[in-house]
């Protein structure tokens, strides 16, 4: 199992994932200041990768000593800029050498991918490396090798069949030389733009979350408002009741006195002698 180490430069603060060995790799943390960038000299061999939180207002500071180091330039970088600072640090950031530029809003599981893609980017870009060194080196031997041949073919009747394939040999070498350097420019395209992709899916997502969490809240004042509603509705409606009561009680109690007064009104008639009225 390889070590891949993780160089955590922060003001003090603690490591924000928590990390299992996964795959070919065991992680190895390194807590640092960033004052301590100066007398770091990491190891050439391995995987190394820095995560690098910037605390608001020390964002320019962090920067210009990262640029002041350029030994570090060789090794992929990760920075956490404020949220606050983002947009306006972000170019800056970004201009330093094999760096990603990222956000203190972004959720730890993506955090977690993009070390990991990270990770697994710089695993491929150091195997390529390596088949480039190991193709060199081949290369060299076949040159040795050939001029040897030269000098010894010279006077051999074989000569031009044996000379015309080791010069075919040696364009195929070439060729695969420059193949391997084609891939390792591919690989570096495809990286860059794999955690462009990821970024702006990571930023959808969060987005998503505000719009959800924002109509949720839409959701609820609407059901709050229509059950206001309906409570003032309820209330209309049992005052309607009581009114329409009180008019019937009224209209009751004025046919009562009408029919009071005719029956006062015939009896005065009555005693005045005269005949009585039709009802």
């Amino acid at each position: 199992m390889q070590i891949a180490k993780i160089y955590h430069v922060s003001h003090g603060r603690t490591f924000p994932l928590t990390l299992t060995d996964k795959g070919p790799f065991r992680f190895e943390i390194t807590e640092l200041a960033p004052e301590a960038l100066a007398e770091l000299n990491p190891a050439e061999a391995g995987f190394q990768i820095f995560l690098i939180q910037a605390e608001e207002g020390a964002v320019q500071g962090l920067l210009e000593e990262l640029r002041k180091h350029r030994r570090l330039d060789d090794y992929p970088k990760i920075i956490i800029l404020p949220e606050s600072e983002y947009r306006a640090r972000y170019a800056e950031a970004t201009l330093a050498a094999r760096t990603l530029a990222l956000d203190d809003s972004i959720r730890p599981e993506h955090l977690m991918t993009v070390l990991s893609l990270v990770l697994q980017q710089e695993y491929y870009r150091q195997t390529v490396y390596k088949l480039s060194r190991d193709s060199r080196q081949r290369s060299h031997l076949f040159e040795t090798l050939m001029e040897l041949a030269r000098r010894e073919l010279k006077s051999a009747r074989e000569e031009s069949a044996a000379f015309r394939s080791l010069v075919e040999y040696d364009a195929s070498q070439k060729r695969f030389e420059d193949d391997l350097l084609a891939a390792l420019e591919n690989a570096n395209v495809l990286r860059d733009a794999e955690l462009l992709t990821m970024k702006r899916q990571l930023e959808a997502t969060d987005r998503l979350s505000e719009y959800r969490e924002r109509e949720l809240r839409d959701a609820r004042a609407t059901i709050s408002a229509a059950e206001a509603a309906l409570d003032m509705s309820r209330r209309e409606s049992l005052e309607r009741e009581k009114i329409i009561g009180a008019m019937d009680r009224l209209r009751s109690f004025t046919d009562r006195e009408m029919i009071e007064l005719f029956n006062e009104n015939q009896d005065l008639r009555a005693r005045l002698g005269l005949p009585p009225r039709a009802p």
